[in-house]
């Protein structure tokens, strides 16, 4: 009996080994890379870059696994830094889904930002929005509240943004639907007056051949006009769920952040996988489009599972002079 225990032991450590990116990583990890995807060790995807006082890019990515067959096995976050897009930090687990009393699994897209000495991470768990603490961008993480700050069922997708008179604002979607944004009080912790609807007619079509919001809502700001992009798919009359095909990223203008937001048209295509969630910094006088495909797990030869198993992309994002968005060239060279 003592010999089988043994021997099935042995035979669980040899299969964790050989199973995936993972192995052998120590963290903090640094390397060195100018193409797509950035990340090669592990799968990170739902890049929220967000660059703070120091002037250093910090990504907060959520982390498929790498025996994914689905969206449910997402069970925390990696932290990324970097100065120049080039050399790259992992500083590993920031959150994990075992840290938060209320989930108990599949913490999807997150955000996070800087505020007073802290960091905020804006963390969607089991459909409901949470927000967590931390000294450290790296984390650790813990939980503000104890409970969701978002009093809304199937609220995914946060993203804040702090406009230049210093008033915070909370985006967020619910699931497949709808999008909202709600001010936040200076605590970062509570939420501060009504929950906005922006899913206006603009940009939820119900005209067939027309692109409809899904989720992901990004909001930057350039010049004095406010830029939301977010994945949409187009609106097909008759179909299921009368949305079809894989995700583009949309974007929508508007002169507030509160809004309303009037659709401009597509700035990226598809990622050849299913899904694409995007975020947009600021480096010096470039503006860059994070975002997620597919290709690494290509390369390693999962490509039934692509679309479970996806990695971080970054490539730079154009404002053209009469204020438009370029279509991002989603290519291999992060630099032309």
């Amino acid at each position: 009996m003592k010999q089988t225990k043994i021997i099935f032991l042995l035979f669980t450590i040899i299969a964790v080994k050989i199973q995936g990116q993972e192995k052998e990583i120590s963290y903090p990890y640094t390397w060195t890379t100018e193409t797509n995807p950035i990340v090669k060790h592990i799968y990170a995807c739902d890049p929220s870059a967000k660059v703070f006082k120091d002037g250093t890019i910090w990504v907060f990515a959520s982390h498929d696994a790498d025996t994914a067959t689905g969206y449910w096995s997402m069970k925390d976050y990696h932290t990324f830094s970097t100065k120049d897009l080039k050399t790259w930090t992992d500083h590993g687990v920031a959150l994990s889904v075992d840290d938060i009393s209320w989930a108990t699994s599949h913490l999807w897209a997150p955000d996070a930002c800087e505020r007073n000495g802290k960091y905020y991470m804006y963390v969607p768990a089991n459909h409901k929005i949470g927000v967590f603490v931390s000294d450290k961008p790296e984390g650790p993480y813990k939980d503000a509240l104890g409970k969701p700050l978002v009093p809304i069922d199937n609220a995914i997708d946060p993203m804040v943004f702090i406009d230049d008179d210093n008033q915070a604002y909370l985006y967020f979607s619910r699931k497949g639907e709808d999008c909202f944004v709600v001010k936040l009080k200076e605590n970062m912790t509570e939420i501060d007056g009504v929950i906005h609807e922006l899913t206006n007619w603009s940009i939820r079509s119900t005209i067939d051949g027309d692109y409809n919001f899904v989720e992901g809502p990004f909001v930057h700001k350039y010049k004095n006009t406010y830029y939301m992009t977010y994945p949409a798919k187009l609106y097909k009359q008759g179909a299921k769920g009368n949305k079809e095909g894989d995700e583009v990223i949309c974007y929508a203008t508007s002169n507030s952040p509160m809004g309303p937001f009037e659709y401009k048209g597509i700035v990226a295509n598809e990622s050849g996988v299913h899904t694409i969630h995007q975020s947009v910094i600021k480096l010096k006088n470039d503006y860059y489009f994070f975002y997620h495909n597919g290709a690494l797990a290509e390369k390693n030869g999962h490509s039934e599972y692509n679309k479970f198993r996806r990695s971080m992309c970054v490539n730079k994002l154009i404002h053209n002079k009469d204020g438009s968005l370029k279509l991002v060239e989603q290519k291999e060279a992060i630099f032309d």
